[in-house]
């Protein structure tokens, strides 16, 4: 190319870039920009799926981790024991057995994930009132009638123990209501108002404000059910023996999102207007002998509105203060917990069958709080969480309990929705700036980067801190931009392409226009020096097995055995650089980075060995066909590996991507000496100390024509597994005797190794062939004590 074009060429590229171009750049993505905030603050349904699914996507990554000291367990109603002590519900005089002997294993509190809503169906009580009222049974109904009655045996045995009954609400409204064992104080958090200030000077309050101003927080009396968001109309509640039994009582209704996932679990349910608590709070209230649940919330009064709960507060009396823990327990605005799920763990779960028959490990139990429910698929108590899949209810609630325990709480801050909105305008403003000014490539990188960031600080957040910070937002828009500006950008490119050609036609060849087309930077020559492994392969004897064809039909040999050869390069990752006639130059590790780029070339010359076998056998076949004589193929190859320089070379106006240095020249000049160690592969010492686990045996220390310094080269026989294998370990061990006594000049030593070397079973006839007779030469005729073992090629 003429000098003079050079310098014209980055004004030229200058006054590509039309005045429609910047616009394009500035109006369109802003325009984006503002509909992805107007997205954000409205917040539609499916946006908040795709949320769940991300921070799903985190807890999948980074569960919660189980402890073996947890103090929850579940003893599991599953289809053993219901196979050996009949289907549920079992006998109540059997359950208080079995609650009997959780308190005889040391269980601190017993929580049913079950409803008692009936009487026992086996009750003596109820056997009396199945029968006929006629004098004839009046003795069996006196004689039953001494018999005690089944629920209150239960009810007894509850009463003895901590035990917590569950129960379950109803959308359909009847009179039945759990009892409740203790109340709700509900202190509001408000900001006291100045009298100094107008109504429209006061600010509104967040929560996390009127948290830091707790200190000035008056109490108000408000229902805690007022912040449930699920109003039930009524209950499905225990018999009421059992309920003044109990220690406890609470609800374990599930709340469900819309694609049907566990993800939050209330502390407290609205019932009738009036909060009643969840299983897991009663738990924990009889756990530390709880008089009261403290709710706090945000509270509002006159300007300030600030809905929602921020915590329940669970606290022995001020005589066990010391003893008993204090349990803080921050919830959503509506009082749940974010179920930070750990998956299911079979740790957790011990065979009701096993209590019944005083099966359980001692000490197992000494101080848990014990949850009865059931695995049992029949019983259909299996839910989804975010982790787990399909779990059993009651191991959602023990993971509840876990966290409640060891304080590991997820939580979603009230400021994350404006960190994610000013996320989506920051990052947006700054894409919009950088698009204007940087090309396609830059454009995608920022947006990469950008996306990056988004996701790496919502995960560092989750990771570290447990704060929930919702990526997905601004990553939808910042990837809409992305596509918006690519779109604008391949515009550009064909418009600059399109003045290329125009302008620079005249000057270059073709595929070079399209080079600078694509890249306007590649007109300068020149290349970067890596490490590289070559490889030669050339057919020995192609004067003969050309002489058999006329040019049309060589022409058709050269292209089936190139074929397979080019497709096994390309399917191990090399690069083809040139063919010569029958010969074929690759290389790898460039243009792409391979770290394993010694290894691939050589399964690429074993994988070709392999297919000229094939190649030959249809050959031959084919000879046959059109009656000539078949000549078998026969390919030398040569690889070895070291820096040199690579990239396009050629001249001003038409160059090639192509290597140069001399590790290509070696590689080359081993491939020819392939025929004269009668093998198939020679191989550069480079090249071996980088597969050192492939089947290599040492060949010769050898100085190739045109080379001062002598190169160890070695031969290929075969992968790993060959190398494995105790017929190459013996070869090797032997040849690499053999080689060692040649140099120091101890013939008979080498002439036994080498007889042992002929007896494995390896395709190295002539190669040893060879040695023998250099060692015949040896011992007529020895080199003298200067010979440093080297071999002088006299052939290339």
């Amino acid at each position: 190319m003429p000098d003079r074009v050079l310098p014209f060429i980055p004004g030229l590229l200058k006054r590509m870039i039309h005045d429609r171009w910047m616009y394009l750049h500035a109006a369109a993505p802003t325009i984006l920009l503002v509909l992805g905030v107007s997205l954000r603050i409205s917040d539609p349904e499916p946006l908040r799926d795709f949320r769940n699914m991300v921070f799903d996507e985190f807890q999948r990554k980074k569960p919660r981790a189980w402890r073996s000291d947890s103090p929850v367990r579940i003893v599991d109603i599953d289809d053993e024991s219901l196979a050996r002590f009949g289907q549920w519900p079992w006998s109540r005089n059997v359950l208080a057995r079995f609650v009997d002997s959780l308190t005889q294993s040391g269980a601190g509190v017993i929580g049913f994930d079950v409803v008692f809503a009936e009487p026992d169906r086996t009750s003596p009580r109820m056997i009396i009132e199945s029968l006929p009222k006629t004098t004839k049974y009046r003795f069996t109904r006196d004689l039953i009638g001494t018999l005690n009655d089944h629920d209150e045996i239960f009810a007894k045995t509850i009463s003895e123990s901590n035990v917590v009954l569950g129960f379950s609400m109803s959308p359909i409204k009847n009179d039945q209501r759990p009892m409740k064992k203790v109340g709700f104080r509900v202190t509001q958090i408000i900001e006291e108002e100045s009298k100094d200030k107008e109504p429209e000077e006061k600010k509104k309050v967040t929560i996390a404000e009127l948290k830091k101003r707790a200190a000035a927080g008056v109490s108000v009396a408000k229902d805690a059910s007022d912040y449930v968001h699920v109003r039930y109309e009524g209950a499905v509640k225990n018999i009421e023996v059992l309920e003044w039994a109990a220690s406890g009582i609470g609800g374990f209704v599930p709340h469900l999102d819309r694609d049907g996932i566990i993800r939050r679990v209330p502390l407290f349910y609205n019932i009738g207007g009036s909060a009643y608590p969840s299983l897991d709070a009663e738990i924990i209230r009889t756990m530390v002998s709880g008089r009261v649940y403290r709710v706090t919330t945000g509270g509002h009064s006159g300007e300030y509105k600030v809905e929602g709960v921020l915590d329940v507060t669970i606290r022995p009396p001020a005589r066990y203060a010391e003893e008993l823990p204090t349990f803080k327990i921050p919830t959503d605005r509506f009082g749940n917990i974010v179920l930070y799920d750990s998956g299911p763990k079979p740790q957790r779960f011990i065979p009701a069958w096993k209590v019944l028959e005083g099966k359980v490990k001692p000490g197992l139990l000494n101080g848990k709080i014990v949850l009865v429910g059931t695995s049992a698929e029949g019983l259909k108590d299996l839910r989804a969480t975010p982790v787990g899949g399909v779990v059993p209810g009651v191991e959602i609630h023990a993971q509840i309990l876990e966290q409640i325990v060891f304080g590991e709480y997820l939580s979603r801050s009230v400021w994350a929705k404006i960190i994610e909105t000013g996320f989506i305008v920051a990052i947006g403003l700054v894409l919009i700036l950088a698009f204007a000014k940087l090309g396609a490539v830059w454009t995608a990188v920022l947006t990469l980067v950008s996306i990056g960031g988004i996701f790496a600080g919502a995960w560092h957040l989750f990771a570290q801190r447990l704060q929930l910070l919702d990526p997905l937002y601004p990553s939808l828009v910042v990837f809409m931009v992305w596509v918006l500006v690519t779109a604008i950008n391949y515009l550009r490119s064909e418009s600059e392409k399109a003045e290329i050609r125009g302008q620079f036609s005249t000057y270059l060849s073709p595929d070079l226009v399209e080079q600078l087309a694509d890249d306007p930077s590649r007109l300068h020559l020149g290349g970067e020096t890596r490490e590289l492994t070559f490889m030669f392969s050339d057919i020995r004897g192609f004067t003969p097995i050309s002489e058999q064809f006329d040019a049309q039909g060589l022409t058709k040999f050269i292209n089936r055995f190139l074929t397979p050869m080019t497709d096994i390069v390309i399917q191990n990752k090399g690069t083809i650089d040139k063919y010569m006639g029958d010969c074929i130059m690759a290389f790898w590790n460039a243009p792409l980075d391979n770290a394993t780029h010694a290894r691939d070339a050589c399964l690429s010359a074993l994988a070709m060995q392999k297919r000229l076998k094939k190649l030959n056998v249809e050959w031959e076949v084919l000879a046959k066909k059109e009656g000539r004589k078949h000549i078998p193929v026969n390919v030398g190859f040569g690889l070895n590996t070291g820096e040199c320089c690579v990239g396009n070379m050629g001249s001003d106006h038409r160059f090639d991507y192509t290597v140069l240095g001399d590790p290509v020249n070696l590689a080359s000049r081993l491939e020819g000496q392939s025929k004269s160690y009668g093998i198939e592969m020679v191989i550069g010492k480079n090249t071996r100390d980088l597969v050192p686990e492939f089947a290599m045996i040492e060949l010769d220390l050898i100085r190739v024509k045109g080379k001062l310094v002598p190169a160890r080269i070695y031969t290929l026989l075969g992968d790993e597994s060959v190398a494995a294998g105790p017929e190459f370990k013996k070869l090797a061990e032997w040849n690499a005797k053999m080689i060692e006594a040649y140099r120091a000049q101890k013939w008979d030593e080498a002439d036994a190794a080498l007889s042992e070397c002929r007896g494995i079973d390896f395709p190295l006839g002539k190669f040893y062939d060879l040695y023998e007779k250099r060692l015949e030469e040896g011992r007529s005729n020895p080199p003298g004590d200067d010979w440093d073992g080297v071999t002088i090629a006299t052939t290339k």
